[in-house]
């Protein structure tokens, strides 16, 4: 098979599982491993190298041969764009975890490290946006944050912590948050927020939840009510503060798609009706539900790290 550019490798670290995926020239995985996600550093760190490392033996024996790799990873919290230290994650529970430096003494190549949601949302603007100046990525999983892509490159802010939105305060009286706010909009449209809200045995909260609403329960619908309005609210502003052309919105939560998405329309057409300016905004037909088939994290981590100029292969320093 000829191979007349890098693979691309990426691996997405999120709070339940770890993906990594190799990605050909037309972003097609043509290679991929994840397991679940453990918590401790080192641990997180053995995960992340086991999969780069069952992905590469994968894509050698695809090709017949050693290949050049770029890599690329996404992890949740906040990363140092220079260093590739991931400074602090409150998910993971890790604070100044140099990915960057253990990924290159073990495999010798550069790896390029950014947040896991900023990954997702430059892979959602490869997938989606090629007609689109402007995306925003809101990811609703184990935490709430989001992805900013204008111009086609990822904006980052001025020390890196743009799209944490899962840690504004919607509540002040509210649960608290692992960040050690409370009330935070994660406490209530996250995945983890709603098994706390909502608890199963099971473990997937949001199928009986919608179960019981569609049976008018009373409890689970005041829990969807106040989900929906919460997330309608932090749409409205992300939608006045970026105006994104398309908002994806990813993450556990949005397997449950159709659902989602209508009663999202719903509440954000009855507040139209009283405000001009809300309606102004088009807020409903900016909005889609990820494809559920498409890694996203992993192919934006992959995309990014072949972006990053200093991208060395072993023996080649």
């Amino acid at each position: 098979m000829a191979l007349d550019s890098p693979i691309r490798i990426g691996v997405d670290v999120g709070g339940t599982k770890v993906m990594c995926a190799a990605f050909d020239t037309h972003n097609k995985p043509i290679a991929y491993s994840q397991v679940s996600t453990h918590q401790g550093e080192k641990e997180i760190v053995d995960e992340v190298c086991n999969l780069i490392s069952k992905v590469i033996k994968q894509v050698n024996n695809i090709y017949g041969k050693e290949v050049d790799l770029s890599i690329g990873i996404g992890v949740p919290g906040l990363v140092n764009q220079n260093t590739g230290c991931v400074c602090e994650s409150v998910n993971l529970g890790s604070h100044n975890l140099d990915f960057k430096s253990e990924i290159l003494n073990r495999f010798g190549i550069n790896a390029y490290i950014d947040n896991d949601v900023n990954a997702a949302a430059f892979g959602a603007y490869h997938y989606y946006g090629a007609n689109s100046s402007s995306l925003v990525f809101l990811n609703l999983g184990t935490g709430v944050s989001a992805g900013v892509v204008i111009n086609g490159l990822l904006f980052h802010g001025s020390t890196g912590i743009a799209g944490e939105i899962g840690h504004i305060v919607a509540d002040k009286d509210g649960a608290m948050c692992p960040c050690g706010q409370r009330g935070c909009v994660e406490t209530i449209i996250s995945g983890s927020a709603l098994a706390q809200m909502w608890p199963t045995k099971n473990g997937y909260p949001i199928a009986s939840l919608l179960r019981e609403v569609s049976n008018k329960n009373e409890k689970a619908e005041k829990v969807w009510n106040k989900f929906i309005f919460t997330l309608v609210s932090t749409i409205q502003m992300l939608t006045v503060t970026f105006d994104p052309k398309i908002i994806v919105i990813g993450g556990g939560i949005s397997k449950i798609g159709t659902i989602l998405l209508k009663d999202i329309q719903k509440v954000i057409g009855e507040l139209e009706t009283k405000s001009p300016f809300l309606s102004s905004l088009n807020i409903s037909n900016r909005l889609v539900i990820a494809d559920q088939e498409v890694f996203f994290g992993a192919l934006g981590a992959a995309l990014i790290g072949n972006h990053n100029d200093d991208i060395k292969k072993e023996g080649n320093n």
